[in-house]
This record gives structure tokens, C-alpha cells and sequence, in this order.
């Protein structure tokens, strides 16, 4: 499990800290384009929470991060 700081710091990392926000209630916002579409703009990437989901996302199975969820220019 990682710790609410570090899935912060990875999703600032990957997309930049004007391109992503990270809620105190775990919603983490992303302005990316936005998936199965074109269009540029703020979309929901997921929560931070118990079930993983998000680090599954955000990490490699080593530890690194995943810098392939960055699609845009």
C-alpha cells in the first residue's frame, strides 16, 4: 500500500503539477485527453482508496512509475 503522499507526488510527477489535482477526499482530477476519445480537457481518473486500483495504475510491479498514462502532446 502506498501511502496517500506518495500517490500524490506520482501523479504530479506524471502528468505535472498544473495538469493534475489530488483531493483530500481521494478524487484525483487529471487534464489529459480524455480516454476512448480526442478531446482535451479535466476528467476523473479514479479514487485513492482501499481496493489499489489507482496504484496498480499509477506504478510498475517494480515500483516505478508509469509514464505511459501520459497520452497528450
Amino acid at each position: 500500500m502506498k501511502t496517500d503522499q506518495q500517490v500524490r507526488m506520482a501523479v504530479k510527477r506524471i502528468f505535472g503539477g498544473k495538469n493534475a489535482i489530488v483531493k483530500r477526499n481521494g478524487e484525483i482530477h487529471i487534464r489529459d485527453i480524455m480516454p476512448n476519445t480526442n478531446i482535451y480537457a479535466w476528467y476523473l481518473l479514479g479514487f485513492n482508496g482501499a481496493d489499489g486500483y489507482i496504484e496498480d495504475i499509477l506504478f510498475h510491479y517494480d515500483g516505478s512509475l508509469n509514464y505511459s498514462l501520459k497520452k497528450s502532446r
